[in-house]
C-alpha cells in the first residue's frame, strides 16, 4: 500500500484542515494514522542499499509533498499527533536536511514569528525545530556539522529563538491566571531550552557566547524566582509538571556549559551553583520531582569532580552539607521505591543494578559522592563513615522497623568504597579508606546466613548487590561458602531478592583471575561446581516455572551450563527437559527478548557441552529439540528462526559422521526457498547451515538434486554487497568439499558470475573475497583446472599473465597475476 503514489500524503490527510472540534475515536484514528506515517517514513524514505535498486523508496513527487506540508501539519495537529510527526520530521531531517530540504530553518523561523498568541501553534514550529535540530547533540564534531550551523541554522534561529524567550516573561505574567494557556507558554520555554542545548553542543557560538547574559538571567528567573501554585502538582502526582520539566531543561543547558564552556561560564558559575543547590533544598520527595533532583544532582556533580572548582567544596563543612542535606536524603529508601521494589520489580531492578535509562535519585546521589571522593576522599569518607555508624546502630536496635537505616548505610557504603569497576569484570580498586571485607563480614555476611528469605527484603537485597558488586575481592574459599546461601535465596517470595541472587551467582561463575603470560582463567573451577549443579539448576528452574519469563534467572542458567561444561552430562535429560518446556512456552508468545536470547544460548551451551563429551548423545538431543525448532520453521515465528538455524548447524558440526537423519533431509529443501532468504537476519545463520550439510555429506547433497538450488542461493547472496561475504563462504565450502567432478558442468557459469562482478562493481573486499576463494581452487583442483576456467571465459587470457611474487611481511609470499587489459582484472593467491 505505501508504494501507491500520494499514498503517504493522503495517510495524514495533508490537504485538510485541522478540526478543533473531534470525537475520541477520531482522535484515536488520527493518532493512528500518524503513528502509520511515522513507521511508514521510517522504513521508505531511504531504505538500505542492498542492491535492489530503490523500488522500495518513496516516489519524490510524494517527499516534496510531505516536506511542504508536515510543518503547517505539525502546527494545527494535536499534541499526540505532533508526538508522531515530530519523530517522522526528524526521520526526514536526517536524509534531506540541508541538502534537499535548504529553506527548512527559514520556513520554522517564519512560522515562529507569525505565530503570535497561538502558543499551540508555536509549539508545533519549536517542536519541528527541536527535532531537527537533534541532529547536533551527541555526536563527533566535524566540519561538515559546524558549517551547517554557522552557515545555514544560526543566522536565522539564534536571534529569534532569544526574542521569543524574552517574550515569554512577559507571556507568563500575562497568562499567569490561566492555566491552559499557561501550560502552553511553559512548554515553548522548554522546548526553546532544548533548542539552545542542541544549538550550543557542537561549540559555544559566537552570537550566544555575546548574548550570555540575557540567556543567564532568563535561566536564573525559571531556576530561581519563579513559581505559581496553579501549576503545583497534586499530592501523589508521578509525572512532572510543566515547571519542573522547564528547570530540568535549563540545569541541562548549564551543565553543558560547565562541562564544555568552563572559561567562558565561569563568571555565572557560582552563582548558578548556588541556586542548583537551592533548588534540590526546596524540591519535595514525591515522584513529579524526580526530573529536577536528578538533573540538578547530575550538575552538581559534575562540579564537584572538576578539579579547577575545588574552592567551592573544599571546607568540610560544605561536604558534610552536601552529604547530610543532599546525598542522604536522596539515598534513603521513599515509599515510592518501595512499592517499585514490591510490585514493579523489573523497573527497580533496572533503576538499580542494571544501569538502565531510567535516573533515579539513588543513582545520582552515589553518583556525586563517587565524584566527591575524586578530590576529597579523605574527608568524604570519614564524614559519610559517621553517618553510616549511626545508621547501623539505629537498625541494631530495631532490625524490622529501622531497615530503612540500614539499606542506607548499605547504599552509602557502596557508593564510597568503589573506585574503579567495569560491568563484565566487577570492582577493580577500591577506597583505600573503607574496609569492604569488614563490612562485608560484619554487615552483610550476617544477612545472607539469615535462614528466613523473606526478612527484611530490601536490606537482603542490598547485601546480595554487595556482594555482586565485590565479587572480585572475594577468594575462592568465600565464593566457595557464599553458593549455598545464593541458591537458598533463590527460593525468596520477593522477585528483585531471587532475581538478585540468580545475578550474582551468574557473575560469579564468570569472575577470572589473570595469569602472566596465560590467558585468564575462571576462579571457581567446573569441579568445584560440582555439589551445587542439582540445587543450582533445580531453584533456577523451579524460580521460572512459577515466575515466567526472567531475563537474569535464564542469564544465570546459560553461565551455569556454560561453567560446568562436560560436569553437567548426569543431569542433562532434565535440564534439556525444562529447556524445551520454556521453548514451547515462548513460541506462542516471543515477548521478552533478551529472556530467548539466554534461552536460545542455554540450548547452544548444553548442546555444545553434550557433543564435545559424549557425540552418541546426538540421536537424544535431536529427538528433543527437532519438536519445538519444527514448530518455530512451521509458525514462521520470525524471531527465533535465526536462533533455530544456528543450533542446526551446531548439531550437524558436532555430530559424529554418517548418513543425514530424516529429518536433516526433510529440512534442506524449504532451506532453499527464496522466503527464508529474503530476511536478512537469517542469511548469517542459514548461511552456516548450509555450510554444515557441506562440511558433513557434500556428495549427499548433489544426489539429493541441490547443487544447482545451493549454487543459486550464491548467486542471489553475491548479487548484494552486504551479503558477499556469504556468498563466498558458501561457494568456498562447496569447492573444498566436493570434487571436481560433481561441479565440473557449474564451473563455467561460476567463473562467468565472478568476473562479470569484478568488472562492472569491484570493490576492495571484493577483490579479497575472490582471492581467497580463488586461492583455495586452486589449492583443491590444481592451476591448470585455473587456467582452463580462465580459458572458457576468454580466449588467450591465462596466456597473457604476468606472474610477480608479492610479500605479505609475515613470511607469506602470493603471486599478482594481470590478466588481459580489458577486463582490468586481479587476482592473489598463496602457494
Amino acid at each position: 500500500m505505501g508504494q501507491q503514489p500520494t499514498y503517504p500524503p493522503r495517510l495524514v490527510g495533508v490537504k485538510k484542515a485541522h478540526c478543533a472540534r473531534t470525537t475520541l475515536q477520531e482522535k484515536n484514528m488520527r493518532t493512528l494514522r500518524a503513528l502509520m506515517f511515522k513507521n511508514l517514513l521510517k522504513e521508505k524514505w531511504a531504505p538500505e542499499d542492498d542492491g535492489d535498486g530503490k523500488e522500495n523508496c518513496l516516489a519524490e513527487a510524494d517527499k516534496d509533498t510531505i516536506k511542504a506540508n508536515i510543518v503547517p501539519l505539525m502546527c494545527r495537529a494535536p499534541p499526540e499527533v505532533q508526538r508522531q510527526f515530530a519523530e517522522a520530521l526528524t526521520i526526514i531531517s536526517k536524509v534531506d536536511f540541508p541538502a534537499r530540504w535548504a529553506n527548512l530553518i527559514e520556513d520554522l523561523v517564519r512560522l515562529m514569528k507569525t505565530s503570535g498568541q497561538d502558543y499551540h501553534s508555536l509549539n508545533g514550529a519549536l517542536l519541528s525545530a527541536n527535532s531537527v535540530l537533534k541532529r547536533y547533540r551527541y555526536t563527533f564534531k566535524s566540519d561538515a556539522l559546524f558549517n551547517e550551523l554557522k552557515h545555514i541554522v544560526l543566522p536565522h534561529m539564534a536571534e529569534p529563538l532569544l526574542v521569543l524567550f524574552k517574550q515569554t516573561f512577559v507571556a507568563v505574567e500575562q497568562y499567569k491566571s490561566n492555566k491552559e494557556v499557561l501550560v502552553q507558554v511553559l512548554e515553548a520555554v522548554r522546548l526553546i531550552m532544548r533548542i539552545f542545548f542542541s544549538l550550543n553542543w557542537q561549540d559555544l557560538p559566537e552570537v550566544f557566547e555575546n548574548d550570555m547574559a540575557p540567556w543567564m538571567e532568563g535561566f536564573h528567573t525559571y531556576l530561581e524566582a519563579y513559581s505559581n501554585p496553579l501549576l503545583d502538582q497534586p499530592e501523589g502526582s508521578e509525572a512532572p509538571g510543566p515547571i519542573e520539566r522547564v528547570q530540568a531543561a535549563i540545569v541541562e543547558n548549564i551543565r553543558l556549559y560547565t562541562d564544555k564552556y568552563d572559561e567562558e561560564f565561569d563568571p555565572h558559575l557560582k552563582s548558578f551553583t548556588q541556586g542548583v543547590w537551592g533548588l534540590l533544598m526546596k524540591v519535595s520527595a514525591g515522584k513529579h520531582h524526580d526530573i529536577v533532583a536528578t538533573t540538578c544532582i547530575k550538575f552538581l556533580t559534575l562540579v564537584v569532580g572538576k578539579q579547577i572548582h575545588k574552592d567551592l567544596f573544599g571546607s568540610e563543612a560544605t561536604l558534610t552539607e552536601i552529604i547530610q542535606k543532599i546525598a542522604i536524603p536522596n539515598i534513603t529508601m521513599r515509599a515510592a521505591d518501595e512499592e517499585l521494589f514490591e510490585f514493579n520489580p523489573d523497573d527497580y531492578i533496572s533503576g538499580d543494578m542494571d544501569g538502565g535509562d531510567n535516573e533515579t535519585r539513588r543513582r545520582g546521589a552515589c553518583d556525586l559522592l563517587r565524584s566527591m571522593c575524586k578530590h576529597y576522599e579523605e574527608p568524604t569518607t570519614r564524614i559519610c563513615s559517621v553517618f553510616v555508624t549511626g545508621m547501623y546502630q539505629e537498625y541494631s536496635v530495631n532490625r524490622e522497623a529501622n531497615w530503612r537505616s540500614k539499606d542506607a548505610a548499605l547504599q552509602l557504603v557502596l557508593a564510597l568504597s568503589v573506585r574503579a569497576q567495569s560491568q563484565a569484570g566487577g570492582v577493580s580498586k577500591t577506597n583505600a579508606y573503607m574496609n569492604v571485607l569488614d563490612a562485608f563480614t560484619t554487615h552483610v555476611l550476617p544477612e545472607i546466613q539469615d535462614p528466613d528469605v523473606n526478612a527484611r527484603p530490601i536490606v537482603r537485597a542490598d547485601c546480595i548487590k554487595f556482594v555482586h558488586t565485590f565479587r572480585n575481592q572475594f577468594s575462592v574459599e568465600q565464593l566457595l561458602a557464599l553458593m549455598p546461601m545464593l541458591i537458598a535465596h533463590l527460593k525468596s517470595e520477593h522477585t528483585v531478592v531471587l532475581t538478585y541472587a540468580a545475578m550474582t551467582i551468574e557473575r560469579m561463575l564468570a569472575v577470572k583471575d589473570k595469569v602472566p603470560g596465560q590467558r585468564p582463567t575462571l576462579r571457581l573451577p567446573k569441579e568445584s561446581l560440582t555439589p551445587f549443579l542439582e540445587s543450582l539448576f533445580t531453584g533456577l528452574f523451579a524460580v521460572m516455572d512459577q515466575e515466567g519469563e526472567n531475563d537474569h534467572l535464564m542469564k544465570a542458567v546459560m553461565r551455569a551450563l556454560s561453567s560446568a561444561q562436560e560436569k553437567v552430562l548426569p543431569i542433562t535429560q532434565v535440564v534439556l527437559t525444562k529447556l524445551n518446556g520454556y521453548l514451547e512456552r515462548v513460541c506462542k508468545n516471543p515477548s521478552r527478548p533478551r529472556y530467548n536470547h539466554f534461552l536460545f544460548e542455554s540450548v547452544a551451551v548444553l548442546v555444545q557441552q553434550c557433543l564435545k563429551s559424549d557425540p552418541s548423545t546426538a540421536t537424544m538431543l535431536e529427538g528433543t529439540l527437532f519438536p519445538p525448532f519444527q514448530q518455530v520453521l512451521a509458525n514462521d515465528v520470525v524471531e527465533f528462526m535465526p536462533y533455530v538455524f544456528q543450533i542446526f548447524s551446531q548439531l550437524l558440526e558436532l555430530r559424529p559422521a554418517g548418513e543425514f537423519s530424516a529429518g536433516y533431509k526433510g529440512l534442506f529443501a524449504p532451506l532453499l526457498s527464496p522466503s527464508v532468504w529474503e530476511r536478512k537476519g537469517n542469511i548469517p545463520a542459514v548461511t552456516r547451515l548450509l555450510q554444515a550439510y557441506l562440511c558433513k555429506n557434500a556428495v549427499a547433497v548433489v544426489e539429493w538434486g541441490s547443487l544447482a538450488g545451493v549454487l543459486g542461493t550464491f548467486q542471489k547472496l553475491l548479487s548484494t554487497r552486504a551479503n558477499e561475504a556469504y556468498a563466498f563462504q558458501l561457494l568456498g565450502t562447496i569447492v573444498v568439499n566436493l570434487d571436481k567432478v560433481h561441479l565440473e558442468r557449474y564451473l563455467h557459469e561460476i567463473f562467468r558470475i565472478l568476473l562479470r562482478r569484478l568488472v562492472s562493481n569491484r570493490t576492495v573486499k571484493y577483490v579479497r573475497f575472490l582471492t581467497i576463494f580463488l586461492s583455495t581452487f586452486i589449492v583443491k583442483y590444481g592451476v591448470s583446472a585455473f587456467e582452463t576456467c580462465l580459458q572458457q571465459q576468454e580466449a588467450g587470457i591465462a596466456a597473457t599473465r604476468q606472474v610477480v611474487t608479492v610479500s605479505y611481511g609475515m613470511g607469506t609470499d602470493a603471486c599478482f597475476w594481470r590478466c588481459g587489459d580489458r577486463l582490468h582484472w586481479h587476482v592473489l593467491w598463496r602457494y
